[in-house]
């Protein structure tokens, strides 16, 4: 194509426009905008220069044009709705922890030493949560084993416990006790039973340790350290709602102070620490299968698990065998109460080498009480299809002078029945003396001869010194391991398996890497230990949202 003909096909398609709106604006209705205002002064213009080519012609008056219309002031847009933030903070900080026990005195000490201000809540009057009911024994991995700690902890999991979790319990754990030595709390020498489990790979690759004088003990050490960096406290304060954005982006929590509202912004993230559901019955029976009874503080009662599922979280629900035997406080009736007056343990640590057998309610031994004690749990939470009840809940441990001089206190309060015959005792706790008499006088036979055929106990100790003793004793929890689901970064997932922004949960406030079976004495207290420090790293190491 020439250069003439492009350029008469240029000016051919520039008319062609040209007419085809000129015929539109003869079309369009009429009406004077500022845009048709402007295109007019143009059009004027336009024919003005055009005239200037034409012949001379007597001029005519030029229309007046209408004063052009004044552009109405910029306003300014009304503000987004946004009901799901109060009108006011009340408090603020960078990192919000709700309870004070494993998971939150560590989590609060971890974020503040990352940078972030902290605000810890309380939901009882005092600062340790459960911690400071245990007896303070925490389980870790050994360093130099980690794969065999991490297989263990899989594998007794039993299909519950991913690697990622395993390995990120392992490798946390192999260094707290450091961490503790660090900021002042002392621990003594790794118990002597370790792994439960010891028929499983990498039993001996995890072990348990004494950390202070007791739970409590720890609880008011970890106080101490977190007051003294200056983190801010508030007892009494519960945590009643996560306030999140629609898309789930949590940014504050609703608390509750002294039958006020307290609306606290965290800037980076909120972490729950709260404990499990020890004290709320209905949540025990939609995660328990027979009835359990409760250990933790009186503030146990689910929180995390309200909290988090009203936006969306997954909720991590294994139906778990560990447990120890309680005997619940009369007069209470609640099994709050102090480890060293009512716990009855079984197994190799205390069981085999006392003169006690269990019975059922009937007065009948229903299993070696030589068993571990998660292990012997399992056997009392039998349910009886043919009576239709739990026949071994309560249990009663039956026992003479040689373990009863422990018991004065127990037996002047009325938690422990005495009496100078075994038929006396039964009939005191409601059984039939001669089925207890026959099931006294069989094991006593079992320990003369050295064998127990019916249950192999290996130590066998008889039951021959009056007076005699019967402790009722209940399927009990030192720690529910149940709650939202987190990932290894103890960032709480949602329903579609997405991270929920900025919330954290550790400890029993979460499924961790505890499955259907207890794998070590004091991995509940690692737990939180271990996942309240990786949730306070993290939390701090977020944006600010503001």
């Amino acid at each position: 194509m020439s250069k003439e003909q492009g350029s008469e096909s240029t000016v051919s398609r520039s008319q062609f426009i040209k007419e085809e709106e000129m015929a539109k604006e003869k079309e369009a209705p009429k009406g004077l905008s500022r845009k048709d205002f402007v295109k007019g002064a143009a059009a004027v213009a336009g024919v003005g220069a055009l005239a200037g080519c034409a012949p001379a012609a007597t001029p005519e008056p030029a229309p007046t044009c209408p004063p052009a219309p004044e552009c109405p002031p910029a306003q300014e847009c009304a503000p987004c709705p946004t009901p799901w933030l109060p009108e006011t903070w009340d408090k603020e900080a960078d990192v919000v922890v709700v309870g004070s026990g494993a998971a939150g005195g560590p989590a609060a000490i971890e974020a503040h030493d990352a940078g972030a201000k902290v605000l810890l809540l309380e939901k009882m009057p005092v600062w340790g949560g459960s911690l400071a009911l245990a007896g303070g024994t925490s389980a870790v991995a050994v360093g130099s084993k980690l794969s065999d700690a991490i297989a263990y902890m899989v594998e007794c999991g039993e299909g519950l416990v991913t690697q990622e979790m395993a390995a990120a319990w392992a490798e946390e754990s192999a260094g707290f006790l450091d961490w503790l030595t660090s900021i002042g709390v002392s621990y003594g020498e790794p118990a002597a039973l370790s792994a439960h489990w010891r028929d499983k790979k990498g039993a001996d690759a995890v072990a348990s340790y004494q950390l202070g004088e007791s739970g409590a003990d720890v609880a008011a050490s970890l106080e101490e350290v977190a007051r003294n960096r200056g983190i801010d406290v508030m007892l009494e304060t519960p945590a009643t709602e996560l306030v999140a954005t629609p898309d789930g982006e949590v940014l504050g929590v609703l608390a509750e102070q002294k039958g006020s509202k307290l609306y606290v912004k965290a800037k980076k993230g909120v972490i729950l620490a709260c404990g499990g559901i020890d004290h709320n019955e209905w949540l025990k029976v939609q995660y328990f299968k027979h009835p359990l009874y409760a250990i933790g503080t009186p503030g146990d009662t689910g929180d995390a698990i309200t909290l988090a599922e009203e936006i969306g979280a997954r909720l991590w629900k294994p139906s778990v065998t560990c447990g120890i035997m309680c005997q619940p406080h009369p007069e209470t009736e609640s099994a709050w109460f102090t480890t060293q007056q009512i716990m009855v343990y079984y197994g190799a640590t205390y069981g085999n080498a006392q003169s006690m057998i269990m019975v059922d309610r009937y007065g009948k031994r229903f299993a070696s009480e030589s068993m571990n004690y998660d292990a012997f749990f399992k056997e009392v939470c039998v349910y009886n299809p043919v009576e239709e009840e739990y026949s071994r809940i309560p249990c009663y441990g039956i026992f003479d002078e040689t373990e009863g001089e422990a018991y004065t206190d127990e037996v002047e309060k009325g938690w422990v029945a005495k009496a100078n015959t075994i038929g006396e005792l039964a009939e005191q706790v409601g059984m039939e003396p001669a089925t207890l008499e026959d099931t006294v006088t069989k094991y006593n036979g079992y320990c003369a001869a050295g064998e127990d055929p019916d249950f192999n106990r290996q130590q066998l100790k008889a039951i021959e010194m009056p007076p005699y003793y019967a402790i009722a004793t209940y399927p009990g929890t030192s720690g529910t391991f149940c709650g939202p689901e987190i990932n290894p970064k103890a960032q709480v997932i949602n329903t579609r398996g997405d991270v929920i922004p900025r919330l954290y949960a550790a400890g029993c406030a979460s499924g961790g890497v505890v499955g259907f079976l207890y794998p070590i004495s004091g991995i509940s207290l690692s737990e939180g230990f271990t996942f309240g420090r990786v949730a306070g790293r993290n939390a701090a190491s977020e944006e600010s949202w503001e």
